[in-house]
């Protein structure tokens, strides 16, 4: 995002203001009714409520500028880049945010939730590596030719 920098802080005001704004409830991130994901999982799957909750903590520093940004106009401005960076400052605090609770069940939860996202991307793209295209396009073209010589041309069929 050019032009701006941002800081991003958990407080407990900010927390506060989460839940009740938006119903995310960072305090209880491990949490989940039954059969749903805990807060933790959805924040790190969905792309979008991360940002959501990116946006709630922000939205103080945003209103202090002045410049009337809406969440729609601050979301248009988010690149990869941006939004990477934007990923990893969120998970970082919110490690930080835990540590000094002194609540390192928590802290160690996110480690955790980072660490498996880490390893599922790394082991997705080994699968995906070894993925032989070539075969795959020769079995396509075998498969094609075997099925065209077992069956005759419309022509010679209605004979």
């Amino acid at each position: 995002m050019t032009g701006h920098e941002w800081e991003l802080s958990l407080t407990f005001a900010s927390v506060k203001r989460l839940r009740d704004l938006h119903g995310f409830d960072l305090l209880s991130i491990n949490k989940a009714e039954a059969g749903a994901q805990p807060l933790i999982t959805i924040l790190e799957t969905d792309i979008n409520k991360m940002v959501e909750v990116v946006i709630g903590l922000l939205r103080p520093a945003m209103a202090k500028i002045g410049d009337g940004l809406s969440d729609a106009e601050f979301e248009e401005r988010i690149d990869a880049d941006t939004l990477a960076a934007m990923h990893d400052a969120f998970w970082d605090e919110l490690f930080a945010f835990f540590q000094s609770l002194r609540r390192t069940d928590q802290a160690k939860a996110v480690e955790k939730q980072r660490s498996l996202v880490t390893q599922t991307i790394a082991r997705a793209a080994t699968a995906i590596d070894a993925i032989d295209i070539e075969k795959i396009i020769g079995n396509a073209f075998t498969n094609k030719l075997e099925s065209s010589e077992s069956t005759p041309p419309d022509s010679l069929a209605a004979s």
